[in-house]
């Protein structure tokens, strides 16, 4: 007995075979034409000849489902012309599938990479790739974008980055685009760009310099997220060092410890008091660190801008003379983006925002592999893209 799966509704099966590795289902239409499409006669048409078409459906027990149609042509008598009986109810004939195989491709092509579902349904890859893009163009995403007050630009770092575009108020991605140099024109496109009145993003020049030639009316902010990964950066590159040095025990020991050195003080619990009590009769230079950098943090929790600059100032001057090398990175970052980091304490990001970011680019690293980018743009600016 034929499974009900297998049921077309404008389609009679006329053989139906199973192998181990696809089904394969003889098919005849069900609905003869009533009138011919060139000139609306129904009296004058007749059988003129047939061909198979060979067609592929949504797979069945994790086998390929292959049709093998019988298609036929007819002839009107009263035009001269010949035409092939119409399967548009059912079959898009440009990929030689179903339409609900071509639905099923459509959905799966956001959480799958192109080569699974290509081995899953039995096309090639590239008719994968062909049939998304041609979804993606339907939904016409351009038209989902609208300029916010306040934009966001963040980076995943890949072999080509990956630049995301946020409304930084509503936690809500606004797009992604491939490739720093492709900024700047879509800056300039952007509807009502002179009502952006913020802009932040991380700390890349080039970025800089392109938002400050297309948004030149917008106040340019520095996250505290990126400052504190630079100041953590600088403890980790530090025990990095000094591992070289341990035995062997030891070693591991600050392997498993180290993520306690990049806590906020008020996060420590006593048992991660404890450990930082412990490596400071180890290693007390990289305690030492550790507690410039704790002081370094009472600079980001200023109230505003000008509080900022004078605990920074302060903060630079109590650095040991022989810790100064080990907060260059530091250092720099406040002699090139002193005023953007300064900005951005004076206009704190929303609360979960950092949050909110993390996790899409935790997202988009997640899926880079095997994913093409349009797969990854449409996936982030259609599903999960905003932090409720």
């Amino acid at each position: 007995m034929v499974p009900d799966h297998f049921l077309y509704p404008h389609f009679t099966i006329q053989q139906f075979t199973e192998n181990d590795l696809e089904y394969s289902i003889n098919l005849s239409t069900t609905e003869k034409p009533d009138s011919c499409p060139y000139c609306g006669s129904s009296l004058q048409l007749s059988k003129h000849d047939n061909r198979t078409q060979r067609l592929t459906d949504i797979p069945y027990s994790n086998k390929h489902v292959r049709l093998i149609l019988k298609r036929q042509r007819y002839h009107c008598k009263s035009c001269n012309h010949t035409f092939w009986e119409r399967l548009d109810h059912s079959i898009d004939e440009k990929r030689s599938c179903t339409h609900r195989l071509l639905a099923y491709i459509e959905q799966r092509c956001f959480d799958e990479t192109f080569v699974k579902i290509a081995s899953a349904v039995g096309l090639h890859e590239k008719t994968i790739r062909n049939i998304f893009r041609d979804y993606i163009s339907r939904l016409d995403l351009d038209s989902r974008f609208y300029t916010p007050e306040w934009l966001g630009i963040e980076v995943h770092h890949s072999r080509k980055p990956i630049l995301i575009l946020t409304d930084v108020k509503k936690r809500k991605v606004i797009d992604l685009l491939h490739g720093l140099e492709v900024l700047g024109p879509r800056l300039l496109d952007l509807p009502k760009r002179e009502h952006i009145h913020i802009v932040s993003l991380p700390l890349v020049p080039v970025l800089k310099a392109v938002v400050q030639s297309s948004l030149p009316q917008a106040t340019l902010v520095v996250y505290r997220s990126h400052i504190i990964n630079i100041a953590n950066s600088i403890i980790i590159t530090m025990a990095r060092q000094i591992k070289r040095n341990l035995s062997f025990t030891k070693r591991e020991k600050l392997l498993q410890d180290q993520d306690v050195l990049s806590l906020p003080f008020e996060h420590l619990t006593s048992h991660n008091k404890d450990v930082i009590r412990y490596w400071e009769k180890e290693l007390p230079v990289l305690i030492a660190a550790y507690k410039v950098k704790i002081s370094f943090m009472n600079v980001l929790e200023s109230d505003n801008s000008d509080e900022a600059a004078r605990k920074y100032t302060h903060w630079k001057g109590t650095i040991p003379s022989h810790l100064q090398k080990a907060f260059e990175p530091l250092i720099l970052a406040f002699d090139q983006w002193g005023k953007e980091i300064f900005e951005g304490i004076a206009h704190p990001a929303p609360t979960d925002y950092s949050t909110f970011v993390e996790g899409l680019i935790d997202q988009i690293a997640g899926t880079e592999r095997g994913y093409s980018f349009e797969a990854i743009r449409a996936k982030n600016l259609l599903r999960g893209s905003t932090m409720q």
